[in-house]
């Protein structure tokens, strides 16, 4: 999706198994390490006096830091590095040893080696990311973990630990390295560390196979141009509350509107729709919520399976709003998500009013896990309309703004880099809602005003004759 557009790509990864050969004796120095100095820089640090994005510059050395009231030091010998975790706090990553910056390029695979062992058998979460400014993307994802990243089980002897990963997110001069270390008291032992890259990985699709999808002969299949007086509530269901009667409160997201299917929330104006996000309270017997919006869908009674699908919009604009035009596959109720598979058509933040993102969410992918990447236009998409869309088939499905691609995903990419599954191959249902706060886009604050509207002129799927 791109105008000039500078293309940011908020992909993710795969990685491979965690092996472990056992080792007599702790072999190179921890100071050997491929992402640090040769030398030891030992900081313990408070996490007040890193930045609030979390882009440190450690200087090849290696920060200790400690959250949610948990207690460790660390110290070496010129062999190992020792951590002592006095208090291991709620989360792996409440104890945190880290190096950064790091830079970690797109489309590389990497493997990640080092020697460890612990004072008793132990887990620990090995996690490459982004920072703040990423939303603390892994860039290895693996399984549990608080993290993201790969769990290792440590013993009391020492062995050497190796997984290999593939960054499929936009390149990052500013990652960071941590082992996290909470959770459990103990000493952890760490020698020999090592970033390694072991070559390019490029699966994505050529610019003449994109060409051919976005050249096709595209037939007008299905429209709806709210061109009524009112909102057709045959073809819109809306949903009601802050998501508790689904058993995912928040949204899932920790959101805090709830949603109505009152006129002041959604109506049509000038032949378009406007959903309208308010500061206006209400309570339920779940809780009380300081805003109100609408989240409408077409379940049961619109569903579209592969095409190209454009929907022409202008968005809400400020800190804490995050509307979204989006699907899920029909079986949703059957199978739950991430299973059932999502689709973001365009997702938009409000404190970012020149970016649109476009990602999917499977097995294996979702969360801040799901492949997408984002767009950046010389013009705001607060302040005019913009064309938001995407062409789909069986095993690939393209993102354009403004019939410009910006991002696109196949099902061999899912598979063979993100160890995923592909669930696209069935009908999906439309999505359109404006969420009021949120675990990624954050809060409103001072500077959010209200009422705050996306305008919606027109939804139009084809199909490819």
């Amino acid at each position: 999706m791109i105008q000039r557009l500078i293309l940011l790509l908020v992909v993710i990864m795969t990685i491979g198994c965690t092996t472990a050969e056992p080792q007599g004796q702790p072999e190179a120095p921890f100071a050997g390490s491929l992402i640090s100095d040769p030398r030891f820089t030992v900081v313990e640090t408070e996490p007040g006096e890193i930045p609030a994005d979390g882009a440190v510059n450690t200087a090849g050395g290696w920060y200790l830091l400690n959250f949610d009231g948990a207690r460790s030091h660390m110290s070496h010998d010129g062999s190992h590095l020792q951590v002592d975790v006095n208090l291991g706090g709620p989360n792996t990553w409440s104890v945190q040893l880290l190096q950064a910056p790091v830079e970690i390029l797109q489309g590389m695979e990497y493997e990640v080696r080092f020697l460890a062992w612990a004072d008793r058998s132990r887990e620990i979460e090995v996690k490459i990311g982004g920072s703040a400014g990423r939303g603390w993307a892994p860039y290895n994802p693996g399984e549990g973990g608080d993290a993201g990243g790969t769990m290792v089980a440590l013993t009391d002897s020492p062995e050497r630990y190796s997984f290999r990963f593939i960054m499929t997110h936009e390149s990052d001069p500013q990652g960071r390295f941590e082992f996290e270390l909470g959770k459990i008291p103990g000493t952890v032992y760490l020698s020999d560390v090592a970033l390694v890259p072991v070559g390019q990985r490029d699966l994505s699709l050529s610019e003449a196979d994109i060409a051919e999808f976005v050249n096709a002969d595209w037939q007008l299949s299905w429209s709806e141009e709210f061109s009524g007086p009112e909102i057709d509530r045959d073809l819109w269901i809306f949903e009601i509350g802050n998501g508790h009667t689904r058993g995912i409160p928040g949204w899932g997201n920790a959101e805090r509107q709830f949603y109505t299917d009152e006129e002041q929330n959604a109506f049509i104006r000038d032949n378009a729709l406007v959903i309208r996000a308010l500061e206006d309270e209400r309570r339920d017997q779940f809780g009380t919520y300081p805003y109100t919006s609408a989240r409408m869908i077409t379940e049961g009674t619109m569903e579209v399976q592969f095409g190209r699908i454009d929907v022409r919009a202008k968005m809400p604009i400020g800190q804490g709003l995050w509307p979204a035009i989006w699907m899920l596959g029909s079986n949703h109720r059957e199978v739950g998500w991430p299973e059932t598979g999502e689709i973001d058509i365009m997702e938009f933040l409000g404190h970012e009013p020149y970016t649109v993102h476009g990602t999917i969410h499977g097995p294996g992918y979702s969360g801040i896990g799901g492949i997408g990447a984002s767009a950046t236009l010389e013009t705001n998409l607060a302040e005019q309309f913009h064309t938001y869309s995407i062409i789909w088939d069986e095993d690939i499905i393209i993102w354009l703004i403004n019939d410009t691609v910006y991002h696109s995903v196949t099902a061999q990419q899912v598979e063979e880099l993100h160890g995923g599954r592909w669930v696209f191959n069935q009908p999906f249902y439309l999505l359109l809602n404006v969420a009021v706060g949120g675990l990624w886009p954050g809060y409103p604050d001072e500077t959010t005003g209200f009422p705050q509207e996306m305008v919606v002129d027109y939804i139009r799927i084809y199909e490819r004759q």
